[in-house]
């Protein structure tokens, strides 16, 4: 379900303000391969998304319009599955999560999903100015905007833990094609197992600020140059409470005394970003031409 609502008012005849709103809800439903919790099926997916914009027009006069607006997104995601605390149901102790476990039997089908509480939630905050103005032949357009991003992340891919089965351990010694997985299961023979501790989600922010100058000339009817100059400025990702690393190859690792260590951001004279704030200059250039002044060429 959704919904869209936009209100549109002018006032003292050279302003307008317009002001909308949307929303949407909805369930991502997959097919079911086993009809209780312990299926493998990917899990279904709760989403909604938000957006809200407020946009301010002043026309000074009819070659001088400036355009202000500011917008807000949110789309959230979360993974939905049986949580009933199921592995302590099966007698399976010390693991974090409640949902059914991921289990791999060879060639059955396997137990349990990956990734059964996920949720992802994206936050974007957008505010741009632009200022249009015709002077004789020439349409010049001056824009700025900056943008806020933030991404929330909690994603534990088998927080209940992940049990791998083989026919190794019923295998006979030196004889291919002998043992079975599900045999191992019975047995209790785990060949290799895993499990996710994730104990806060992500808190991911950058951002992004444009400034950009554009002039489209209209030498004459039928000849038009265009040329401009973009400068963006990005920052690098942080986190909000620094939970970052990285393997700086400047420091000496002390177990090995080489080149190559793992550094943690906000500690041992580290930012909270490890890359400078980039600034890109984009310049561009353009040119139309109809020779002939065909304006259906």
């Amino acid at each position: 379900n959704g919904m869209i609502a936009k209100v549109d008012h002018t006032f003292l005849e050279k302003h307008r303000i317009a002001v909308s709103y949307a929303f949407t809800n909805g369930l991502a439903g997959t097919a079911k391969f086993i009809p209780n919790a312990a299926d493998s099926a990917a899990p279904d997916r709760n989403f909604s998304n938000r957006r809200g914009a407020v946009e301010y027009v002043f026309t000074a006069s009819p070659q001088s319009v400036n355009t202000a607006t500011l917008e807000a997104v949110s789309d959230v995601s979360q993974n939905v599955s049986d949580l009933s605390g199921l592995p302590d149901q099966l007698g399976l102790k010390g693991v974090p999560g409640k949902a059914f476990p991921v289990i791999s039997l060879g060639d059955y089908l396997p137990t349990g999903r990956n990734s059964p509480e996920a949720r992802n939630a994206r936050n974007t905050y957008v505010l741009t100015d632009a200022w249009s103005l015709k002077l004789s032949k020439h349409n010049l357009r001056i824009v700025g905007q900056f943008a806020r991003y933030q991404i929330n992340t909690f994603v534990p891919g088998v927080p209940s833990g992940a049990f791998y089965f083989s026919s190794g351990l019923t295998s006979l010694p030196g004889i291919v094609n002998t043992g079975h997985a599900f045999a191992s299961f019975l047995l209790g023979g785990v060949d290799s197992a895993d499990v996710s501790l994730v104990p806060s989600p992500s808190y991911f922010r950058n951002w992004t600020m444009i400034a950009a100058v554009q002039d489209t000339w209209e030498v004459r009817p039928g000849l038009t140059f265009s040329f401009g100059l973009n400068m963006l400025t990005a920052a690098p990702r942080t986190e909000r409470y620094d939970r970052q690393s990285m393997v700086d190859l400047s420091v000496v690792n002390p177990t090995n005394n080489r080149p190559g260590a793992l550094v943690f951001a906000g500690r041992s004279g580290y930012d909270s970003a490890f890359q400078p704030v980039a600034v890109k200059p984009q310049p561009n250039w353009s040119m139309a031409w109809n020779p002939r002044g065909n304006r259906k060429s």
